[in-house]
């Protein structure tokens, strides 16, 4: 069990970085852009950082999902594939039914997400919520930036590259 108030610190952390990285970001590929006077250089750093990063991922961070968990999940889905293959093979080889398995395994994590019953009854809803908030919020931070961008661009005739006696 993990204490709320550690809970916070390591959320509140993980999102002082993440900001300081965005932060980050935007300064470090303002000064590629004007350096070099070239956009694409920075397309080519974020591509060559985000492919590092799937490496790092791949083989250096460990597995969290424990061996009995997997394999339970595994005779959960073979169960559920036999009980199909019971219903008929037309059914099976349709294109729809597998898009539908397709999907449903998809979406299976946001059943964590769905409300659950109180001691007195109601649902709670915080958490869908919260959700909901979380992806309304993230969705404004990162069109934001953008909109300025494009809006400076066509408004004040603002390009990358401008040098330091040529700022708005």
């Amino acid at each position: 069990m993990i204490i709320i108030f550690y809970r916070t610190i390591a959320l509140s952390t993980i999102n002082g970085w993440w900001t300081f990285g965005g932060a980050l970001s935007y300064t470090v590929g303002g000064l590629i852009t004007t350096q070099s006077n070239q956009t694409t250089l920075v397309y080519l750093v974020a591509s060559a950082m985000l492919t590092l990063s799937c490496i790092y991922v791949v083989l250096v961070l460990p597995e969290s999902f424990p061996e009995e968990k997997r394999e339970e999940l595994r005779r959960k889905r073979l169960a559920r594939a036999e009980a199909e293959l019971a219903l008929g093979s037309s059914q099976r080889s349709s294109v729809l039914w597998y898009a539908l398995t397709v999907l449903t395994l998809l979406f299976e994590p946001l059943k964590q997400l769905a409300p659950k019953r109180k001691w007195n009854g109601k649902y709670n809803w915080r958490l869908l919520y919260c959700a909901a908030h979380v992806l309304v919020a993230q969705i404004g931070s990162c069109y934001a930036p953008m909109v300025i961008i494009v809006y400076y661009t066509t408004k004040y005739s603002y390009n990358p590259a401008q040098v330091r006696g040529n700022r708005l």
